[in-house]
């Protein structure tokens, strides 16, 4: 396996073909009537930790002796859904049973799938609660049969 870097310079192009359509789906939890503020900050943990989550995915010094945090791109998902845009799409379920479901039905099918828990200091009575399921990104087609009829948030 080979590790790359993606860096998005200024002139990056998106790629030529569109047909992946590739998506990160964000599945919120609806049921905890989280506060605007607390919810896009769980929305935003997601993208962030896709990536460290990502199998050899760490911080490293290359040549140059600059630290730097190196995320493996096996496939090449991950710059073509970075350098076209890093579309998310935001949806919701209605209790934390849905959405484990979700969770175990998508990654069964091999989609990336990562969870954002909440520590519980500011809501949730200090009890650490699933705020966000991360799947994705991957194409439309992969993920439509697991988010497709969920309402959008």
């Amino acid at each position: 396996m080979t590790d790359t870097t993606t860096t998005l310079p200024s002139d990056a192009a998106a790629p030529e073909s569109d047909d992946l359509d590739l998506r990160q789906m964000l599945v919120i939890r609806h049921d905890l009537k989280m506060r605007k503020g607390k919810l896009c900050a769980q929305a935003g943990h997601a993208p962030l930790m896709m990536l460290a989550d990502t199998p050899g995915a760490g911080f490293r010094t290359n040549a140059q002796g600059v630290r730097e945090f190196v995320v493996p791109d096996v496939d090449g998902t991950l710059e073509a859904w970075m350098l076209s845009g890093q579309k998310k799409i935001s949806v919701y379920v209605t209790s934390d049973e849905e959405m484990q479901d979700l969770h175990r039905r998508a990654e069964a099918a091999g989609l990336r799938c990562t969870q954002v828990v909440d520590a519980g200091h500011t809501e949730f009575k200090g009890q650490p609660t699933r705020t966000v399921l991360s799947i994705g990104p991957h194409p439309k087609a992969a993920v439509t049969p697991f988010t497709g009829d969920l309402p959008l948030y």
